[in-house]
């Protein structure tokens, strides 16, 4: 089968594409590298110009010349209704329905907010404990962006439409399923896929102190507010025994280095459910404090316990699941091994991307 799998987010394309290429498939990814992460990308419509506007011109002549290339291709998969501009709904209609149009069958990924998703959650807060969208929300008041790309009703509409178009829909978490449940498309809810052949596990060693890491790069959505302020009154209350640290905007490979270093990963805080960066660091044995909510685990159908620490937005309560875990450190080692086990029963690569195919193939 010959795969193009558009646009690409925390490595999540990048580590399916391994997983389809060990089961004999052809494909092509065509994406941004998704800014200092610097993700590997097969055609790039990365630009590199210091001018601004010199920079988008020559983004869009990239992504009008490549449609030549990506075309007739068994499968097309977007990773986003919005991924070539959120800014310019036209051209965004213009890539994406001329590559619907050359390809043969169109999957759409729910891996992000999207106008939809947007919308029902907007609309359903009471259906919420808490919500991401406050944290977007404050994200792009923070860059000054007072109209909201995804509130734009055009772009609304035209997702809805474009869902029509689609032979399938693919949420990855729980929070993009429920948006969709309403639609007239094929759906399956399928788990991330974590290469745990390139992820080295090693046991979670605890040293004098624990060793706490939170990555910093949507300050808002992943709620890194709790966590700087939970971090305050742990470094009072604990200075002996704990070492906090954030750091952010780290390319992926750093990042995985950064975590390797760490006995605990913070990660989002007002996520319900456990995104890529969480799934790598469980993969090489951390324990991680996330989202891992009833529902996600109902939504993703896990077979196994899932050994991560739900956390939500409030600083007590985050302090609360550390002081936890320095109460029985000794068992970090265990929850590590856990983490482990957990990512190689439920989010193997090679399982997942026979979930795609197995997918693709039936629709």
């Amino acid at each position: 089968m010959k795969i193009l799998l558009f646009g690409e987010y925390s490595g999540f394309h990048n580590t399916l594409k391994e997983g389809l290429v060990r089961l004999d498939q052809e494909v092509v990814i065509a994406s941004r590298k998704d800014g200092f992460k610097n993700l590997p990308t097969d055609v790039s419509f990365d630009s590199g110009m210091s001018n601004r506007y010199l920079n988008y011109v020559h983004m869009v002549s990239k992504y009008i010349g490549s449609l030549r290339k990506l075309r007739n291709f068994d499968v097309l998969q977007l990773i986003n209704p919005g991924i070539v501009s959120y800014e310019s709904l036209i051209f965004n209609r213009f890539i994406l329905e001329r590559l619907i149009k050359n390809n043969k069958k169109t999957f759409l990924i729910g891996a992000g907010e999207d106008p939809v998703i947007w919308d029902y959650w907007s609309r359903n807060t009471a259906d919420l404990r808490y919500s991401w969208i406050d944290g977007l929300v404050e994200d792009y008041r923070a860059r000054q962006i007072k109209d909201i790309p995804h509130e734009d009703p055009e772009f609304l509409s035209w997702n809805q439409k474009l869902v029509r178009s689609l032979d399938g829909y693919i949420p990855i978490l729980f929070e993009y399923s429920a948006p969709y449940s309403a639609c007239d498309v094929r759906k399956k809810v399928i788990p991330m896929p974590v290469n745990v052949d390139k992820i080295h596990y090693r046991e979670n060693t605890v040293g004098r102190k624990i060793k706490i890491f939170h990555g910093l790069s949507r300050y808002g959505m992943k709620g890194t507010f709790f966590v700087e302020k939970a971090f305050e009154i742990l470094r009072k209350k604990y200075p002996n025994d704990l070492e906090l640290t954030i750091a952010g905007h780290l390319p992926l490979n750093e990042y995985l280095k950064v975590v390797g270093n760490a006995n605990v990963v913070v990660d989002q805080v007002r996520s319900y459910s456990l995104a890529m960066n969480a799934l790598f660091s469980m993969a090489q044995g951390k324990v991680v404090l996330g989202g891992n909510e009833p529902e996600s685990c109902t939504a993703l159908e896990y077979k196994t316990t899932n050994p991560a620490i739900n956390i939500i937005p409030d600083a007590d309560q985050i302090v609360s699941q550390v002081e936890m875990l320095l109460e029985h450190r000794k068992s970090i080692p265990e929850i590590g091994y856990s983490s482990r086990v957990f990512v190689e029963k439920e989010h193997h690569y090679l399982e997942v991307a026979q979930k795609y195919l197995d997918f693709w193939t039936e629709a």
